[in-house]
């Protein structure tokens, strides 16, 4: 911003700075990003009051996911606070760079390992069927990609009965939702060989937990809920479905879908739709 507009918010009723700063955050992160002179990353400060500010951050996803953006913010906290106390910053360079995991992506998907990824998905999608569910106005043939958001919060009570069962069930909270999620896809769609989507933070090595850059890519999940199986039946499938996903993440989206050689259609996703 520029310092008319940092007067402007010192200037403005302290009940409305902060409206106003969040309007200029959204000014801010609806500007392009021009990909090529990559500049790919800004930072904006608002100041508020004297001692408050209000610092608006703003990523192109091409280098940076969910998960980058956690790395970031402990990494900036971490530098705030030892900059309050006079401390030297402390920060652990990162054992690899960005740079460094596509070279060794590039040098071990090849060979036997290569093979070895593209037969299992292969295997794992052949005639995978198509996620038919009911809607109320035809396909179009080019998606639009509109959409929206519906968040659902669960009462308490709801959410710590789900930590029980998976304590008991030795499973996590993802894997019992995944569960209940393709039943309610089986009921809707009248199908049992559900094939969903869910995204992977593709962070397999321990080496890229402290990276910034762009790893989540989307994972397939294909589950068998024939024969009317129990919940607990349907939660061991969807268990064995995801570690055998999560096992062979390393082969790229793109690559699986070239493995699986799906037909295609302009008007739906490869692979899965959900």
């Amino acid at each position: 911003p520029s310092e008319a507009e940092l007067d402007v918010l010192r200037q403005l009723p302290r009940a409305e700075r902060e409206d106003e700063a969040l309007e200029m955050a959204q000014r801010e992160i609806r500007k392009p990003f021009e990909l090529e002179s990559g500049h790919l990353f800004r930072l904006r400060l608002f100041r508020v009051g004297d001692r408050e500010h209000i610092a608006i951050l703003a990523m192109h996803h091409i280098v940076s996911d969910y998960w980058s953006v956690r790395v970031f913010m402990e990494q900036t906290l971490t530098a705030y606070l030892s900059i309050r106390s006079g401390e030297d910053v402390q920060i652990d360079a990162p054992p690899v760079q960005y740079g460094d995991f596509a070279v060794w992506q590039r040098e071990q998907l090849q060979g036997e390992k290569l093979d070895r990824l593209n037969e299992y998905w292969r295997r794992k999608l052949k005639d995978a069927p198509r996620l038919i569910l009911g809607s109320d106005r035809p396909r179009p043939q080019r998606p639009s990609f509109e959409g929206g958001t519906e968040v659902i919060s669960f009462p308490r009570e709801i959410t710590e009965a789900i930590a029980v069962f998976c304590r008991r069930e030795n499973t996590t909270p993802f894997t019992v939702m995944l569960a209940a999620f393709q039943i309610l896809a089986a009921r809707c769609s009248n199908q049992d060989d559900i094939v969903l989507g869910t995204t992977s933070a593709n962070r397999y090595r321990p080496e890229l937990e402290k990276l910034i850059g762009f790893f989540a890519a989307p994972l397939v999940v294909r589950t068998d809920l024939s024969g009317n199986p129990t919940f607990h039946q349907a939660l061991r499938r969807t268990r064995q479905a995801l570690l055998g996903a999560y096992a062979h993440q390393e082969l790229p989206f793109s690559k699986v879908v070239q493995a699986a050689h799906p037909g295609r259609q302009s008007s739906y996703t490869p692979l899965f739709q959900v």
